[in-house]
């Protein structure tokens, strides 16, 4: 609000009052501002004063000016312009002082710093093999130049990969008053791949100290990868680097393969805890199936643990040459379960074979090789270099052979692989016997992440252990389960059947299905107040093309009460119509309610 009318407020006021706001009876002096702030550079702001009488106003610091310096009163706010001289220093205060010979206002003024400052350079972090640089440069950013200053640099590249590269530098570069940055630019060809470091020596007229300063690039193969982490889980993750595109070549390839070498460890360039390689074979395993990802998933992995990733691309360029190193690190998080959670399965401790569930590759392990009594921790198991299988890739259900004291997937043969997956250290490892109180199934097949039910003919179900986190007596409890139906992309049928069952064993009955339970149909089982058919969402388009960047499985929810510590819960495959009975099952959870 201007001065003035502040003023008539006030006079209409004391009229209303039966007082007088006669010149000669009342006298003011008003100004616009208490306090002004002005930038680093020379500058000027207005201030408005209003009186009645004669003014003056003088500057309190020698840095300050003011025009003018004098004035009478008038009928309207008269502007005195305040003008500060630039400063080259810290950030300061001063005043000016408005007066009329009775009464002085005092104007704070201040200031910011003047300091001038150089930043970091900035370069592209890369730059490709064989392809001329255009319009690439390095830059230097400044802050709170003066009119005037002027830059010289000298500029030198060291590095293998400077290898055809040139760097200008500069003299009497005029510099923007303000922020601003200085641009080298940079020619040539980069012709060996390496790091790229760049140096500078920079003086700034009226600046007293140089800068000597350094940025770091390199020249790499077009088609090196840019790791990032995709699914993040306390014992799984999820690496990704970039979309693979769909050709007409054997395995959909035009010829060209994925073809890396990678692996984990637990410190930046430490010893492999995993260590893969497809150098000498692609990916893509089978002609029927196209998976758009170049994903990998690691599973059994430590909650809170920090990991690396390290992976190499092999045959980039005209040369076929293989890539820099590149390095990855992420921290997996804690696990954290609620405490009314008497029983968990995410299979996350699995990590032969694929992931569906997030399309991510995963590695092939024999019978063979199983048959050596594997050991799932040691990091020199040969699942540790195994070939790489695609994300529905699944080893045989290890249950059909629990009887098998010769066969590789038995217990007897690969005792370690059971009680890392099966819990034979919590339930016990006499897994043939008809009540044995743990994990039972048939065509139960693993995968990294997930369980993968039936075969494509063949129905299959999955047990749970007995629910001895109940107790004594009886309690309702809930069961949650993820599942979605098997497909296969650009396969004939794209997926399996999207029904299937949730069974309770032994005491207990089913008190609601939850929202996705639908009739059966088909050679079905009816349903009763033990088993409930729970309906899957498609994640397939008429084209057989996933519609998801990953598959989205259906949470199913089952409410049970009367529920024992002698309670399984089974999830089962639905034997109706036309086989394709698989599904992918994951993060099976009871909840113990009251």
């Amino acid at each position: 609000m201007k001065i003035h009318a502040i003023i008539s407020f006030l006079c209409l006021a004391s009229v209303a009052l039966g007082t007088s706001c006669k010149d000669d009876e009342t006298h003011f002096l008003q100004r616009s501002h208490d306090a002004l702030s002005f930038p680093y550079l020379n500058s000027t702001k207005e201030l408005l004063v209003l009186t009645n009488g004669s003014w003056k106003i003088t500057p309190d610091d020698t840095w300050i000016s003011c025009s003018p310096g004098e004035g009478n009163g008038a009928p309207k706010e008269q502007a005195v312009n305040i003008t500060v001289a630039q400063n080259d220093g810290a950030e300061r205060t001063g005043s000016v002082t408005l007066s009329d010979g009775l009464k002085e206002l005092v104007i704070r003024v201040t200031q910011e710093d003047g300091f001038f400052t150089v930043g970091s350079p900035e370069i592209a972090p890369s730059f490709d093999l064989y392809e001329e640089l255009v319009d690439k440069r390095v830059t230097i950013p400044y802050q709170k130049s003066k009119p005037g200053y002027k830059a010289d640099v000298t500029a030198t590249l060291e590095g293998a990969g400077a290898e055809g590269i040139a760097i200008e530098s500069l003299s009497g570069y005029e510099m923007e008053a303000g922020d601003g940055a200085i641009p080298l630019a940079l020619s040539g060809t980069p012709t060996k791949k390496g790091p790229i470091t760049v140096k500078l020596h920079v003086e700034i007229s009226s600046v007293a100290t140089p800068y000597d300063l350094t940025a770091e690039s390199r020249a790499k193969l077009a088609g090196e990868v840019t790791v990032t982490m995709f699914k993040l889980l306390p014992r799984l993750a999820v690496l990704d680097w970039g979309d693979y595109e769909k050709g007409t070549g054997t395995n959909f390839n035009n010829g060209t393969p994925r073809s890396f070498s990678f692996g984990l460890a637990l410190e930046e360039e430490g010893d492999n805890l995993r260590n893969y390689t497809s150098k000498t074979a692609n990916w893509l395993t089978a002609s029927s199936m196209f998976f758009a990802h170049n994903r990998f998933a690691f599973g059994n992995l430590q909650p809170s643990t920090t990991y690396w990733f390290w992976i190499v691309a092999h045959e980039l360029g005209p040369n076929k040459e293989d890539s820099d190193k590149t390095w990855l690190s992420f921290t997996t998080p804690e696990e954290n379960l609620a405490p009314n959670v008497i029983l968990y399965k995410d299979f996350d401790d699995f990590w032969f074979r694929g992931c569906p569930i997030y399309q991510a590759f995963g590695v092939e392990v024999t019978n063979a090789q199983i048959g050596a009594n594997i050991d799932p921790d040691d990091p020199n198991c040969p699942a540790a270099t195994g070939k790489i299988v695609n994300p529905v890739n699944s080893t045989d259900s290890f249950f059909n052979y629990v009887g098998s004291a010769t066969d590789n997937r038995g217990p007897v043969k690969a005792a370690k692989l059971w009680e890392a997956w099966w819990e034979g250290d919590t339930y016990g490892t006499n897994y043939a016997d008809a009540d044995y109180p743990g994990w039972q199934g048939f065509w139960v097949r693993t995968q990294t992440g997930a369980a993968l039910l039936s075969t494509a003919s063949v129905s299959g179900y999955i047990k749970t252990p007995k629910l001895t986190g109940i107790g004594e007596g009886t309690a309702d409890i809930t069961v949650t389960c993820h599942t979605a139906p098997y497909f296969e992309p650009y396969h004939s049928w794209g997926q399996d059947h999207e029904q299937h069952y949730i069974q309770v064993e032994g005491p207990g009955t089913i008190t609601d299905g939850g929202p996705t339970k639908a009739e059966p149909t088909g050679a079905a089982t009816a349903n009763t107040d033990k088993q409930v058919t729970v309906q899957c969402t498609t994640h397939v388009d008429s084209d057989k093309i996933p519609t998801t960047d990953y598959v989205n499985p259906t949470e199913h929810v089952v409410k049970i009460a009367g529920a024992t510590k002698e309670t399984r819960i089974v999830i089962a495959a639905h034997p109706y119509g036309t086989k394709h009975y698989r599904l992918w099952i994951d993060d099976i959870q009871v909840t113990k309610d009251r």
